[in-house]
């Protein structure tokens, strides 16, 4: 039998390559004399369980495939954070600065329903149209609680990405408005829908609400919906003119105030799009457009 991971890298079964292995260990034994056997045996059942420690691991790392979804490694740089005077749609909170980064790993796609089911057992979403949709409706403390039970199984650290390594992994290098330049068509994103946007979007995209992860291109560092669809929460709290470096940094559950959320949704006009472009909710807000995607450091 043979499977197929969500990388599009086709697997055989293990068992296939072990079943092959022991038939072909006990054929030696069977012809070579007691000594020989001896030799053959113990250096071919120590590569063996080499062989299955193999397999368990590739099974380890495809699970945390299923529970995480691809990650994507970011080199670390500075970056001019906000956006120029001269940017339209511009507003007052996106003060320019310098900031500066680590290398980062992040989630290629915002956390899907499926990814969310697998580690909750539940889904939250308001629209829930299938496992490759985003999650949304969930507060940030929700994540958090996510990310909690997902590092408990995965043993690693992932976490929410601060509101600086979100802006500078979602402009992919780039200093225009939206990675892809500083106009906007329905071509390169999942925005502006009608109920919301009569006059301030032109056209119409075919979802009229979120879309599947993944369905515009990706921008250059490989990450796809940074612009659009749903919402997503970062670990920071939200300072409205970046007088205290909250960008970036984490707050911990028990902080006070507002988190930052970044990339706009598919219920917003295209001003609110932009990277550059950031609000705040408390810790206990949820909407069908909001939802989040993983970071985790490197090791």
């Amino acid at each position: 039998m043979i499977s197929k991971s969500r990388s599009g890298v086709v697997r055989e079964r293990r068992w296939i390559g072990m079943s092959v292995g022991i038939a072909w260990l006990f054929s030696v034994v069977a012809w070579a004399d007691e000594g020989a056997a001896d030799a053959l045996l113990q250096r071919n059942v120590s590569q063996l369980k080499a062989f299955l420690a193999e397999q368990e691991r590739e099974r380890e790392l495809e699970r945390e495939r299923e529970l995480v979804g691809e990650m994507v490694l970011i080199k670390g740089g500075c970056y001019d954070m906000g956006s120029p005077s001269n940017e339209s749609g511009r507003q007052s909170n996106e003060t320019q600065h310098r900031v500066c980064v680590e290398d980062f790993w992040m989630g290629q796609y915002e956390v899907t329903q499926g990814q969310w089911q697998r580690v909750m057992g539940s889904n939250p979403s308001r629209f829930q149209k299938g496992d490759n949709y985003p999650v949304e409706s969930v507060s940030w403390n929700e994540a958090l609680d996510f990310i909690d039970k997902l590092n408990r199984q995965s043993g690693k650290n992932y976490r929410l990405p601060t509101e600086a390594e979100w802006e500078y992994a979602a402009r992919g290098g780039r200093k225009t408005a939206y990675w892809w330049g500083n106009t906007i068509s329905h071509e390169n994103a999942n925005y502006g829908s009608d109920e919301c946007c009569s006059g301030k979007a032109e056209g119409r995209d075919q979802w009229v609400n979120t879309a599947p992860v993944g369905s515009f291109k990706p921008n250059p560092y490989g990450l796809y919906d940074t612009a659009g669809n749903v919402w997503e929460w970062t670990c920071s709290g939200y300072d409205s003119h970046y007088k205290n470096n909250t960008e970036t940094s984490c707050k911990n559950r028990a902080d006070t105030g507002l988190r930052a959320d970044r990339g706009g949704s598919w219920g917003n006009e295209p001003a609110w799009v932009r990277a550059a472009n950031r609000f705040g909710n408390n810790r206990d807000y949820r909407s069908g457009s909001l939802g989040f995607r993983l970071v985790l450091p490197p090791r």
